[in-house]
């Protein structure tokens, strides 16, 4: 998670973000985990405030899940795996048209998004 938030800071900036609830067992902090890591990757204090919130309970964090679900619908479909007829298709559709993209299946960036495929995990040898 620090490695997406780097990529998206500039070192000049003063962020604070917001980011869904992860269960974490009780003496460790999730937010102030990802904030030290951010900041030691900027080499600066951009990432000023981080806080895990329920996401039923904040309208940032439901819009961007909503994003972020339409970016997969796109990406799914572009594999055959969804309908851009269904529901989620026609409002993916709509999302992309907002942000001035024809769709979410490749990365993108212009003035109003910014959508980056990482790399994948490197694949654990099994041990037997």
């Amino acid at each position: 998670m620090s490695k997406i938030f780097a990529g998206m800071i500039n070192r000049r900036e003063l962020v604070s973000a917001r980011i869904d609830e992860v269960s974490t067992p009780r003496d460790c902090a999730f937010d102030d985990t990802v904030r030290e890591m951010v900041n030691k990757r900027l080499r600066a204090t951009s990432l000023v405030t981080a806080a895990c919130v329920d996401s039923t309970c904040n309208d940032g964090v439901q819009l961007a899940d909503l994003v972020a679900g339409a970016v997969a619908h796109q990406r799914g479909s572009a594999n055959l795996t969804a309908s851009p007829n269904s529901h989620k298709g026609k409002i993916a559709a709509r999302l992309a048209a907002a942000f001035d993209v024809a769709y979410f299946a490749s990365d993108v960036r212009n003035a109003r998004v910014n959508v980056a495929t990482l790399g994948q995990p490197a694949a654990r040898p099994r041990t037997a």
